[in-house]
């Protein structure tokens, strides 16, 4: 029998294997967090991709021609790369969106110019938000590196969106302060005290929060108008339209909150659409568009309800919660319906597996 026993050359390079072996797997591996972060912008950019390339092609004003350009590129590299890291882990390309089966491209335009700015102003800010919680829950560095790298894009986006409206006077800005003569502290304890008094004026935080929710939702309410008006589906037209109402109601209590405090609320766009009723998109693209929103509104309603000391303040975003909430389950049961709701990855069905 031959001598089996290892010299310590042999056994360091055998380790050293194992050890590289390893490491490759890790590259290639993804947990959950990292499946749900490239899953969702693999989702989310595919749909911009559609939505900007239409835009592109309808589109007249030659600053916002090129900012579609560049949105566009970025889109392009951002699928290009996390078909790598599914292909390299094994998982499956997800289906998502395209310009064969979700755009009509013999549409005319359904919005102007400047409201194409403002959709893109509002979407790369969700980008923005979206990357800095991909960053903070990827384990992998080169993942970590690839979604810092989307958050810098995404800014750079951001400021030529932003360099562009407020050269024309349209960009909507934060209402001004002016500066307080000292140091403050909270003489009112707690809600109660708030009910049976005069509220006290807002704070900077919350007037923030107000100020993008009504940007946000100004966004929300004039996009899922245009799309009720182009919509194929019976079902897909009536929950927009309720989705518009209910918007518009959030709106109409969330500035009234600040028009008590003399501050102003960003403009309505609705005069912004056109009156054309063929669709640009697809029913499915358009409602994974507006399920998108309705997600973002819940969140940013809950971060508005963790952060006011007002009663009052509360008491708006609780209610504009429970609304939402309601919404998206109208929303999953229609994209069931139609087959449109594509499954994220998940844990594996080990009840399944024991049945089989």
């Amino acid at each position: 029998m031959p001598d089996m026993k290892l010299t310590e050359a042999e056994l360091a390079n055998i380790v050293k294997e194992v050890l590289e072996n390893a490491k490759d797997v890790k590259k290639t591996t993804l947990n959950a967090s990292e499946v749900a972060n490239l899953w969702n912008q693999y989702m989310g950019d595919s749909s911009s991709f559609c939505f900007n390339s239409f835009f592109l092609h309808i589109v007249e004003d030659e600053g916002v021609r090129a900012i579609l350009e560049y949105a566009l590129s970025l889109s392009k590299a951002h699928l290009t790369k996390i078909r790598h890291f599914f292909h390299n882990a094994h998982f499956p390309i997800p289906k998502g969106f395209s310009l064969e089966e979700d755009v009509n491209f013999d549409a005319v335009r359904t919005m102007t110019d400047d409201f194409i700015l403002y959709f893109m102003e509002i979407m790369a800010i969700h980008g923005l938000n979206t990357y800095s919680v991909a960053i903070s829950t990827s384990d992998r560095k080169d993942i970590r590196d690839y979604f810092i790298e989307c958050n810098s894009e995404a800014a750079q986006l951001l400021n030529k969106i932003i360099a562009l409206s407020k050269s024309r006077g349209q960009y909507a800005e934060s209402p001004l302060m002016p500066p307080p003569e000292d140091v403050e502290f909270v003489n009112k304890k707690g809600l109660i005290a708030d009910l049976l008094g005069d509220p006290k004026p807002l704070t900077a935080t919350e007037i923030t929060n107000l100020w993008f929710n009504l940007k946000k939702g100004v966004l929300a309410k004039t996009g899922a108008l245009g799309f009720a008006q182009v919509a194929e589906s019976e079902d897909v037209r009536d929950f927009l339209v309720r989705l518009v109402e209910i918007t518009e109601k959030h709106l109409r209590e969330l500035g009234e909150i600040m028009l008590t405090d003399h501050l102003p609320v960003p403009r309505n766009w609705d005069s912004d659409l056109t009156t054309s009723t063929i669709s640009p998109f697809s029913d499915k693209l358009m409602m994974f568009h507006e399920g998108f929103k309705i997600s973002a509104g819940i969140a940013y309603y809950g971060t508005g309800i963790g952060t006011s000391m007002r009663a009052d303040v509360i008491a708006t975003y609780s209610n504009a919660l429970v609304d939402y909430v309601k919404l998206a389950n109208e929303w999953l049961s229609i994209m069931v319906k139609h087959h449109w709701l594509e499954k994220q990855p998940g844990a594996a069905d080990r009840k399944s597996l024991i049945q089989k």
